[in-house]
């Protein structure tokens, strides 16, 4: 119930930001101490590709490359609508946003802002809802 709460509070902010900002705030460019600060529970998770990826709890992924966030990721879990709920919430509040371009597939919306995009996306097989923050590639380090 506590994460459920966190979470909501998270789309609840999500929506708040969409509707007072031209652009959706993010993690990206931050340096691994900035992120300690944010996220104290934030712990090193292992290495993938070019990134060194650290969680805070279960649900955040952040991945690091030369010091900085260049990816983050958050996944929704919770019983009956929650995760849908969530996902809806989230894509009608970036659809407010000043978003660049954005393209539709089945149960997913990816949003392209000035330098980074935006991935929303929903599970009916596990029931869960998943949202991510990357560069766009000519701003990729």
């Amino acid at each position: 119930m506590k994460l459920r709460n966190i979470l909501l509070i998270f789309g609840l902010m999500v929506s708040i930001v969409a509707y007072s900002q031209a652009e959706p705030k993010n993690n990206l460019g931050k340096t691994l101490v900035q992120l300690a600060i944010e996220f104290p529970q934030l712990r090193y998770w292992g290495e993938y590709a070019d990134q060194t990826l650290y969680k805070d709890g279960d649900n955040m992924m952040f991945g690091i490359k030369g010091n900085r966030v260049v990816s983050e990721f958050m996944l929704i879990e919770g019983e009956g609508n929650y995760p849908h709920d969530w996902f809806v919430s989230v894509v009608n509040a970036f659809y407010k946003t000043n978003y660049q371009y954005v393209s539709e597939s089945d149960n997913a919306f990816t949003f392209s802002y000035s330098y980074f995009y935006v991935y929303v996306s929903y599970s009916s097989y596990d029931n869960t809802a998943s949202i991510s923050y990357d560069y766009l590639p000519k701003y990729r380090m």
